[in-house]
């Protein structure tokens, strides 16, 4: 199971690579393109229909809900309720404050919460990691260039810090180096795939069967290893770009609801925080 698990989880993140380095291909021929995060919505449009969905309130809890006490009575009644609906594994979604309590109540009494998946909600978890990409480039010139938004660098600007760091990242790419251009394969090949992939007429999973992608991603790659032996300003850049990629996929596994990308995402994410 775990092997299957793991074969899925670097599908996953091999597709979303692959659908990166395809978008990024796209400046090499100088032809207008969307922003990242309209190239990302437009791809993964679905026709399909997710059912019918409720909502429903809850009774309110006339206790401070920064307690411990709180969040404990909270938990026991959603885990109450997911029994009488039978729901093996209710997962409750906090912020990072009342996350952190969430756990401290779990893993305080596992007997009393065996079944649950305390989640931490997508914005705060990004904004964190945003803030230690921050905090790691302080002194290497990129406050200099994003310091026009206040906060931006410690992650409190999101929209703005997520659409900053992608459009700096792109120059430092060394998509269009003299060693990566004689391995490059036919660009209008790619862009042709490109078009495919953008209007519809390709799934996202095909892309992984682009020989001539996967050869520009062997070569690319290759050639980051290069750099980072290089000097540390390089070594430096590469861990800025992997970080920035790192963001993108956890953008992306929040975004289509892809639970294992998320978890993979999270993995990555963790070491840096």
């Amino acid at each position: 199971m775990n092997k299957i698990i793991s074969d899925e989880l670097f599908s996953n993140l091999m597709e979303q690579n692959l659908v990166d380095l395809l978008w990024n291909t796209t400046k090499l021929l100088k032809t207008p393109r969307p922003g990242w995060t309209g190239y990302m919505q437009n791809i993964v449009i679905s026709d399909e229909q997710t059912g019918v969905l409720s909502t429903t309130f809850l009774p309110m809890t006339d206790i401070n809900p920064a307690t411990h006490s709180c969040v404990y009575m909270t938990l026991k009644f959603i885990c109450s309720e997911a029994e009488k609906l039978n729901i093996a594994l209710p997962v409750v979604t906090f912020d990072r404050c009342l996350w952190i309590k969430a756990m401290e109540v779990v893993c305080n009494k596992p007997e009393e919460f065996p079944n649950i998946l305390i989640h931490l909600g997508g914005f705060h978890a990004l904004m964190s990691y945003l803030g230690t990409i921050g905090q790691l480039l302080c002194g290497s010139g990129i406050e200099e260039t994003l310091k026009t938004v206040l906060h931006m660098l410690t992650g409190k600007a999101y929209s703005r810090a997520i659409t900053g760091h992608i459009v700096y990242e792109e120059p430092i790419e060394p998509m269009d180096t003299d060693e990566i251009q004689p391995s490059l394969p036919n660009l209008q090949s790619l862009m042709e795939l490109y078009n495919k992939l953008y209007n519809g007429e390709i799934a996202v999973s095909e892309i992984s069967s682009s020989t001539e992608l996967l050869k520009l991603s062997f070569e690319l790659q290759k050639k980051k290893n290069s750099l980072k032996r290089q000097s540390r300003t390089e070594k430096l850049c590469i861990m800025y770009l992997d970080m920035v990629d790192i963001a993108k996929v956890f953008i992306w596994a929040e975004r289509t609801g892809n639970l294992k990308m998320h978890l993979q995402a999270i993995k990555h994410v963790l070491p840096f925080l």
